[in-house]
């Protein structure tokens, strides 16, 4: 029971000063006329890559399927 106890007391310690932190000032760039160029956040880059990648074998799946699809259907006239 202690330990939960402390463990909430720490957690709202840590709420607390994570909360009264000042936000830091988002970056400008100036350097680049369009936003649409390359995004703004470096965050998260492989997770973005691997997402392209999940988009390009969804197409390749889809395009394979229809492929098939009339194929078969060719197959049973």
């Amino acid at each position: 029971m202690k330990i939960l106890i402390l463990f909430l007391q720490a957690s709202l310690v840590l709420g607390l000063c994570c909360a009264c932190k000042k936000p830091a000032e988002p970056k400008v760039n100036t350097t680049s006329g369009s936003a649409d160029s390359a995004p703004a956040f470096k965050i998260a880059e492989q997770q973005r890559q691997a997402l392209e990648q999940a988009k390009q074998v969804e197409q390749e799946i889809a395009k394979a399927s229809e492929t098939q699809q009339k194929q078969i259907e060719e197959a049973t006239k």
